[in-house]
């Protein structure tokens, strides 16, 4: 009998949860922080390329204007 299986047999069941429950619960937390870091990252691009296209617009407006001759003749 393997040094193991007599480890888990002397051993009460309530005092030890079973490896494969400890890895799955790690991995889970593990992907939900990924997943909550990932849409974190995303929403501070988007901001980002929202203010850009905002500046790149009312540059364009200005400058629409300007070669109008409706400011500055």
């Amino acid at each position: 009998m393997g040094r193991k299986r007599r480890d888990r047999r002397d051993s009460p069941d309530e005092a030890v949860t079973p490896p494969k429950v400890e890895r799955k619960e790690v991995r889970t937390s593990s992907r939900v922080s990924i997943t909550e870091a990932k849409a974190e990252l995303q929403k501070a691009k988007a901001s980002k390329w929202k203010w850009l296209a905002i500046l790149i617009g009312l540059v364009m407006a200005a400058y629409g204007v300007f070669k109008s001759k409706l400011i500055g003749g």
